[in-house]
């Protein structure tokens, strides 16, 4: 049945072209609010490119292109930003006279002149030629490049390194739980207290989850902690704490209001009576401690709210309710105050641990030499925020004429406070007039939904009006420009998004002005377009009383046909979505938008989150043949086919881990049976190892045998791969692999995979032993984040499933979204909450260990915070409703048809009544046809020609990988010659570190002023040398300077030297070198290669150099030679203590 009420056809479509030109004039600063689809990296992409151009009309030249700085959201962003800027470049490079002259024209809208086209054709060279190419970074990547170089200036060890997350998430859960211990065992008495107090609350690994989710808050609290010692009477005090506060009662009115309820009240009312008789019966003291159960006897059981009272009661006695009020007043402030009191002692408490977490974090930090995310920001920030740093400020602003921010709205605070530093300047008005600069921001309110990340929509307008008043203010051009022409969707998904946020409070919540309407151009408006919304899948909840509590063992393999040939399924829905996809693809359904059959990588899946039902749709999927990629998303500790590797590889390690052999043998490697595995275990001698030895198959006490050789040899990635791919017990023909695929169905290879990929990238990072990668694994929740590619023809041809944050700037032809039916959980917001305060005064934090600890100010405070998630709730409904092209299936799974006010389903089936539908067999259907042929595409693919294999392919391949070539690092030789030193000599405990500090000055120091040369020495040995006594650190500085400052040295550390230049590659006999180059001076015909040798006292002459030193050299130069075969290669000596340049002839 087809519905009589039309659609209303989106407003005529304006020339996109207009404001997009627009927001790409170089001399304006420019504001753009982009909604999904309309063209915002297109936008940035050409104004770069104008950035880059010189001015048609002769006003400026073009950009250097390293004076261009784009801030962008992701690393796959910046690198599709500069993909697409390069590729640009390379086909104006090499692009016919009047092709080029037509692109320019319309980037530009003037006619090109011939420089501008020549330029245009050398930029391609200009930007190659550009050291370390053009600045398309991340905001981290940035604030990474400025702290390098100046380190010194934030207070940072040059070099440092940063913390990958799951790295300092290892660090913060490992001194977590070496804190715990501490406690336990009385180590730590400054905070044992506290601890002890905190622990009645919650269990331990409650507090170990509130500790590390606290920590991304560091600033804060530290910044709180500095202005109030004591947290506790701030939080009485802001909280307004009455300390002799005792409840007035009316004792009276009370026994009134029990007589009334006990005489002429309903059955309720009565029991209500009795219970406040029964309060009043209780002696003073009690009272207080028993005060709830006077209040609950006016108050309903679910809402907490007064219920009310019978009509007998009503008419007859209304100063009952009179009394009820005043008394229920007096209780919830005197409950409140004593909830008062305990939030601030508990906030109090959890604060110290906090403090106490930090610091050691910090000191860890600092040994590693490492900095986190966090702190690449908010060392950032600190350093353009230091006094007495204007010259850092100057070297910035130097060497940045433009800015550009993609993604602003998921822009946190800390991070535009470094955008604002950075462009203080030249919004100043004060600047140089003769260069051109300009600020351009990029951003969609409606999309910011990464608040886990600091993101808020508010900040996003905030700094829009603060940039627009400092431009103004310049006297510069600000401009506001609003994308809202859509190149991606097809015109029913837009009216249905359009139709979604029709809704008043809908719209108010994504950032809709009161006075506007949400409102989409169409720029496909001919394309066939679909939407489908599906009936609701009632699935039935399992009635769990009266249930068997008796365990089953389960079955050896799991049957996943039904009696007739059906794919059984846990989720009815996963079943019906599989069964969609799989007929189309079966069917060669036509993609009527581009005239062509339906292919997987068309289909886009997203989740609101990962539950049960994603990996169910993906065994679905795979069970009926459909590609597709799986989870975006995974732990890999919670994978059975990877705890049984890990079974294998605990038990290979350490035979006499029954446990771990026991897992084994059940696993799919060798698949015992229960009675099998029973006979072996029970009433054994001696270990379970033992057993299987005498009482196994032999075929698998050889497979166990050969594994634990393997394990003392092998690398994890090698041992592991060898045992899935090598024949095992229970499949003698092929291989491990199809041994798991065939026990555990083909969704188990997705998780191997990634755990293979995991054992190869440790192996990266030094973790060469099994009893590492297990203690990793152990330690840590280890999630993979799996590649979301786009769609397009280069990607793998699957089907994806992703969450909607996941699926940001993304899209595809098809979109299913059956993750509809659940709202945020109140459950669930922050327990850590923040009271706003007046002033510049830091905001004051407060924390509950339960919910029902909370004060009246704190559940408020909730409250809020909940308000501002459903707010990102319907932000994310936009985000999910605006990523398809052309067709939109929306379902769900629900227990009641009873759907809850802020689920999306219930919002989208509402406004889907206002779009002509009709009826289909899985529920209403919008669709639009194709009235124009410009999109199709013909299905044409190219001819595959079959060519026989080659007979190579067939010969077998000798194992090469014991074949290894020898790594040589040259600053480690001779020192198998090093005799071993006694821990009582001081002087052999500080050499390496003096060597160490010399060498690090001797690669920063050159760089800087000379006057600054001796503070900034002084500051660093303080920092990094506190160990060494203060005499070898005036040595050390003393030594490093005169160097420095002597003619001599003049060339060594001149412009044509480089610093500590590394060195890798093959020398042509067999041996690879690894090695770093203290000194490297080039010249038009000779190298000079400097080593600084810190020893003391130091050889006079060549034939006391030790030969170790002259191999060091000897290597060196042979690299050298490989790389500049047709210059003189020279090698010296530079010993700090004589200072003597020592020429060394190899």
């Amino acid at each position: 049945m087809t519905t009589t009420k039309l659609a209303t056809p989106l407003p005529q479509s304006p020339n996109p072209n207009i404001p997009q030109r627009q927001a790409t004039i170089p001399e304006h600063d420019v504001w753009v609010s982009a909604s999904a689809g309309s063209g915002k990296t297109k936008v940035l992409t050409d104004r770069v490119l104008r950035l880059l151009l010189p001015d048609p009309a002769g006003r400026w030249g073009g950009a250097a292109p390293h004076k261009i700085l784009c801030i962008t959201f992701t690393k796959a962003a910046a690198a599709l930003m500069a993909l697409r800027v390069q590729n640009k470049l390379g086909e104006w490079a090499v692009m016919n006279e009047v092709k080029l002259t037509a692109e320019l024209t319309k980037l530009l809208d003037t006619p090109p002149s011939e420089d501008v086209i020549k330029a245009a054709r050398k930029l391609f060279s200009t930007v190659l030629d550009t050291t370390g190419g053009m600045s398309i970074m991340t905001i981290h990547a940035f604030c990474q490049s400025t702290l390098g170089r100046f380190a010194i200036e934030a207070g940072v060890t040059p070099g440092f390194t940063v913390l990958e997350e799951s790295r300092a998430n290892d660090i913060l859960r490992h001194i977590v739980d070496h804190l715990i211990t501490e406690v336990e065992q009385n180590k730590n008495p400054a905070i044992k207290n506290a601890f002890t107090r905190i622990a009645t609350y919650m269990d331990l690994d409650s507090l170990r989850d509130t500790l590390l989710s606290m920590m991304s808050k560091a600033r804060e609290i530290t910044e709180f902690m500095k202005v109030n010692l004591s947290v506790e009477t701030q939080l009485l005090k802001e909280l307004d704490y009455k300390p002799n506060f005792t409840p007035q009662l009316n004792k009276d009115h009370l026994l009134h209001i029990a007589r009334i309820f006990t005489d002429k009240g309903g059955a309720k009312e009565k029991g209500y009576g009795q219970a406040i008789a029964d309060w009043l019966a209780l002696n003073a003291e009690d009272q207080l401690l028993k005060l709830d159960m006077l209040q609950n006897a006016f108050l309903t059981k679910s809402e907490k709210t007064p219920f009310k009272l019978t009509k007998a009661v009503a008419d007859n006695h209304p100063e009952v309710d009179v009394m009820r009020n005043a008394a229920l007043e007096q209780i919830d402030t005197y409950l409140d105050n004593l909830a008062i009191a305990r939030q601030a002692e508990q906030t109090s408490d959890l604060l110290q641990i906090v403090d106490f977490c930090m610091s050691r974090y910090a000191a860890r930090k600092k040994e590693l030499n490492a900095l986190d995310f966090n702190d690449l920001i908010l060392k950032t920030r600190t350093l353009l925020e230091s006094e007495n740093m204007d010259w850092v400020q100057f070297k910035l602003d130097e060497g940045i004429d433009h800015i550009l921010v993609d993604e602003a709205q998921d822009t946190n605070i800390h991070q535009w406070e470094i955008i604002r530093h950075l462009s203080d300047e030249f919004l100043s008005g004060q600047g140089d007039d003769t260069r051109l600069r300009s600020l351009f921001v990029v951003g969609d309110e409606k999309q910011s939904i990464f608040s886990f990340h600091g993101a808020d929509p508010e900040a996003f307008n905030t700094m829009r009006d603060f940039f627009e008043r400092r431009s103004t203010t310049a006297e510069r051009h600000f401009k506001k420009i609003p994308l809202e022409t859509s190149f991606r969707s097809a015109l029913p998904v837009l009216q249905l998004v359009d139709a979604v946020f029709e809704n008043r409070e809908l719209a108010g919540r994504i950032g809709i002005p009161p006075t506007q309407n949400l409102v989409h151009f169409a720029y496909r408006n001919e394309a066939a377009g679909l939407v489908e919304v599906w009936e609701p899948e009632v699935i039935d909840k399992p009635d769990t009383r009266n249930q068997s509590i008796e365990w089953e063992i389960p079955p050896l393999s799991t049957n996943r046909q039904g009696q007739e040939g059906e794919v059984s399924t846990t989720s009815p829905l996963a079943g019906k979505i599989a069964n969609t996809i799989s007929g189309w693809l079966k069917n060669g359904e036509i993609l009527a938008a581009e005239n062509r059959k339906i292919e997987p990588r068309d289909i886009l899946i997203l989740v609101r989150t990962r539950t049960s039902f994603v990996p169910d749709l993906v065994r679905q999927l795979k069970l009926r043949g459909v590609p597709v990629s799986g989870i975006d998303r995974m732990k890999l500790t919670d994978q059975i086919a990877v705890l049984d590797c890990l079974a294998l590889a605990k038990f290979a390690r350490f035979p006499e881990d029954d446990l771990s052999l026991a897992c084994l043998l059940r696993s799919p490697f060798i698949r015992l049976t229960e009675d099998q595995l029973m006979d072996c275990a029970l009433g054994r001698a001696g270990t379970l190892w033992d057993s299987v030895q005498a009482k196994c198959d032999q075929n698998i006490v050889e497979w166990l045998r050969r594994a634990i050789i393997r394990s003392h040899t092998e690398k994890p990635f090698d041992f592991f791969d060898d045992m899935l791919n090598g024949v095992c017990p229970f499949d003698q023909t092929q291989s491990g692999w199809h041994a798991f695929a065939s026990c555990l169905g083909a969704d188990c290879i997705d998780p191997l995979d990634e755990f293979l990929s995991y054992c190869l990238s440790k192996e990266a990072d030094g973790v060469f032993s099994l009893e590492e990668l297990m203690m990793l694994l152990q330690a840590s929740e280890i999630e993979i984040k799996r590649d979301t590619e786009d769609g397009d023809k280069d990607s793998l041809n699957q089907v994806r499933i992703m969450t909607v944050h996941a699926s940001k700037g993304l899209e595809a032809p098809i979109v299913f979204l059956p993750d509809t039916m659940g709202v945020p959980s109140k459950g669930k917001i922050d327990a850590l909450q923040w009271i706003k305060t007046k002033g510049n005064a830091p905001d004051t934090p407060l924390w509950a260990a339960k919910t029902g600890d909370g004060c009246a100010a704190y559940r408020t405070l909730k409250d809020a915070t909940y308000d501002r998630t459903l707010s990102e709730h319907m932000r994310l409904l936009y985000v999910a409703l605006t990523r398809p092209r052309d067709r939109l299936y929306v379902m769900g799974e629900t227990a009641t048809l009873n759907l809850k006010d802020h689920c999306w389903y219930l919002h989208i089936y509402n406004a889907f009544q206002k779009l002509p539908h009709t009826r289909v067999e899985h529920g209403l259907r919008y669709e639009t046809t194709q009235t124009n042929g410009a999109d199709k595409k013909e299905d044409v693919k190219p001819e595959i020609i079959k060519a026989p294999l080659p007979d190579w392919i067939f010969e077998s391949v000798e194992d090469d990988r014991t074949q290894k070539l020898l790594t040589i690092q040259p600053s480690r030789m001779g020192i198998e010659d090093d005799r071993a030193k006694s821990p009582l000599d001081d002087q052999a405990a500080n050499r390496f570190k003096r060597g160490t500090l010399t060498h690090k000055l001797f690669q920063i120091l050159p760089d800087l002023p000379v006057a600054g040369r001796e503070r900034a020495a002084q500051s660093f040995l303080a920092r990094m040398g506190k160990e060494l006594p203060e005499a070898v650190r005036a040595e050390i500085i003393d030594e490093t300077l005169r160097i420095l400052n002597d003619p001599v040295f003049a060339d060594v550390f001149g412009e044509q030297s480089l610093a500590e230049v590394p060195v890798s590659g093959d020398l042509g006999d067999g041996r690879m070198i690894s090695g770093q180059i203290d000194r490297l001076v080039i010249g038009h015909n000779k190298i000079l290669i400097v080593d600084f040798k810190t020893n003391r006292p130091s050889p006079r002459d060549q034939n006391a150099i030790p030969e170790a030193y002259k191999n060091q050299l000897r290597v060196y130069k042979t690299a050298m030679l490989r790389i500049f075969p047709d210059r003189e290669i020279l090698c010296a000596l530079l010993w700090t203590d004589q200072p003597l340049l020592m020429p060394v002839s190899i």
